[in-house]
């Protein structure tokens, strides 16, 4: 398949080449209108002929492509997808406890986001933990009462 599709991407080189050379050499006036019209239809031709002639060394099946396992391939893609979301999702939301945080001028060693997967559908914020240092112990109340406000969960505090 292979040595099939680089010949015909050489033929269509060659093609274009040779169609580049008679336009430049093609009469002008009335007849370029024409000379133009079926140099298009020339290119049109040489670049749909693998699609129109289907050669046997080209394949336009996926099963082919995919080894006969496109169920598994498409599995295999939407895990990844799901995987990718659920990361995604968690570092945003680190990012937003964090910058929170820093308008009130504290800064966590850590956040923890815990999330319930266990619906297909969605993702569940099941519990924030935020790492501080023993010296915003005093502050508990009002970080709490940032990021309940700002996220609309009041956060686990673990001092260290």
């Amino acid at each position: 398949m292979l040595e099939t599709l680089k010949n015909w991407a050489l033929c269509a080189c060659f093609a274009s080449v040779a169609g580049a050379i008679v336009y430049m050499i093609a009469p002008s006036g009335s007849m370029q209108k024409i000379f133009r019209f079926s140099l298009c239809v020339f290119f049109l031709g040489c670049l749909l002929s693998p699609f129109v002639l289907r050669p046997e060394g080209i394949s336009f099946s996926w099963e082919g492509s995919l080894g006969g396992e496109p169920d598994r391939v498409q599995q295999e893609v939407e895990q990844e997808m799901d995987r990718y979301i659920y990361e995604q999702f968690k570092r945003n939301l680190q990012t937003i406890v964090e910058k929170s945080l820093q308008g009130i001028e504290v800064l966590p060693d850590a956040v923890e986001i815990v999330l319930n997967t266990d619906d297909p559908d969605s993702i569940r914020l099941e519990r924030i933990t935020i790492h501080l240092q023993e010296e915003y112990r005093s502050r508990q109340e009002e970080i709490t009462e940032r990021i309940r406000t700002d996220i609309g969960l009041a956060p686990v505090l673990a001092f260290v």
